[in-house]
């Protein structure tokens, strides 16, 4: 066209406004593929990553605990412990999410055993220091050797649990992620 005149509309001028949106269509499309790319990488990361809750450097508990049925409170001395009973381990309390076993002794050594893949924690509830972190495969066991209150978890409902040998009993119905708690009797 002639200076000072007009192009007519859609001539393939450059400086349209319909050739800038072809051309920054392609870009577009890359920046949002790449944000919903990046946000289902961070959500799936955040999906497998353990959970972590601030309650294990918690203060100290009562010496004295709920029954786990029939609602009553018990003293120390007369809660079931390792050695105590034939047969499996009971928790001194236990639910859904979690159980409280009493160990006679302050150094004690828990294994556990899994049927299929479990992520497994232990920590010192006093500290909350991380005594070992880790995952099992099928048919694998750890062994800890722990000294004093120790926090497990178990990110798998088909764990088993012993306690210097003796089989730890988990409520029918438990489900992970699952906390057990040890703690050492004051005997």
């Amino acid at each position: 066209p002639a200076p000072g005149t007009a192009a007519p509309s859609g001539a393939g001028v450059s400086g349209s406004p319909s050739a800038s949106r072809r051309r920054l269509l392609p870009g577009v499309v890359v920046g949002v593929a790449v944000c919903v790319l990046g946000l289902s990488v961070a959500t799936v990361v955040l999906a497998l990553q353990r959970p972590r809750t601030a309650e294990v450097a918690s203060a100290p508990r009562p010496a004295t605990r709920r029954g786990p049925k029939d609602g009553t409170t018990r003293s120390g001395s007369d809660q079931p412990q390792v050695g105590d009973q034939t047969g499996p381990l009971q928790p001194v309390t236990a639910s859904a999410e979690a159980a409280t076993v009493l160990v006679p002794r302050a150094s004690y050594r828990v294994q556990v055993s899994v049927s299929g893949i479990c992520w497994i924690e232990g920590l010192e509830t006093t500290s909350g220091t991380d005594v070992w972190s880790g995952i099992l495969h099928a048919g694998q066991q750890h062994t800890f050797d722990f000294q004093g209150p120790v926090l497990l978890r178990m990110g798998a409902a088909d764990a088993s649990v012993t306690v210097d040998g003796q089989p730890l009993a988990l409520p029918a119905g438990h489900h992970a992620p699952y906390e057990v708690t040890f703690e050492p009797s004051s005997d």
